[in-house]
Formats: structure tokens, sequence, C-alpha cells
């Protein structure tokens, strides 16, 4: 399944940092790291991170095009 079909699925709703990995294919050092420099939108909840993956995703898609 491809990481748009999975947004799709997703409906808008946050995810964790586990579960945002795991749609990547990426670690979740990996997404650590992209928090830690400001590369990813994220949504504290409580002392948790949550995302939007379609907001990420296209994050990413703009980050690469650069």
């Amino acid at each position: 399944m491809k990481v748009d079909e999975l947004i799709i699925q997703n409906d808008g709703k946050l995810v964790s940092t586990e579960e945002l990995a795991d749609l990547l294919g990426v670690t979740t050092r990996t997404i650590a790291n992209l928090i830690k420099a400001r590369k990813i939108p994220v949504v504290k909840v409580g002392n948790r991170n949550r995302f939007n993956p379609t907001r990420v995703v296209k994050t990413l898609e703009i980050i690469e095009i650069k």
C-alpha cells in the first residue's frame, strides 16, 4: 500500500510517532531527528507528539523539491 492510500484511509486524524514512522517506512529515531531539525510539523498533546500525516508528507515533498 502506498503512502497516499494510507493517508486517505487515515481521514485526517492525528497519529503517533510510531504510526507515522510505520506509515513512512522509517524508524522512530528518524522521526525524532526530523522533529529536532524542525523539518516536519508536530502537534503536542500533553507531553506526546502527534502528527497529521497529510501535512507531514506535503512538507517532506516541499523539502525534496528544494
